[in-house]
């Protein structure tokens, strides 16, 4: 596991519980590890704020897996 997926790991662990010890990043979101939509925006608002980063709506529409997360918040520069 990648440092940056461990670090959205223990983010997302905040939000979603249980998740398994170990992600390969192509899990999604909500079929995979159980998040609904607003438990989705909870997570991007507190990763704009966290990761000192901005979403749009279209952005976040496009969030299906872990990997995909990670991807934006690399476009974004996040820092983490």
């Amino acid at each position: 596991m990648t440092e940056q997926l461990k670090t959205v790991r223990e983010f997302m662990a905040e939000y979603a519980d249980p998740l398994p010890e170990e992600l390969n990043g192509k899990e999604q979101l909500i079929a995979d590890l159980g998040f609904n939509s607003l438990t989705l925006f909870e997570l991007v608002d507190e990763a704009e704020k966290r990761f000192s980063v901005s979403f749009n709506d279209d952005e976040i529409m496009q969030i299906v897996t872990v990997d995909d997360f990670i991807d934006l918040l690399n476009r974004k520069n996040a820092k983490f």
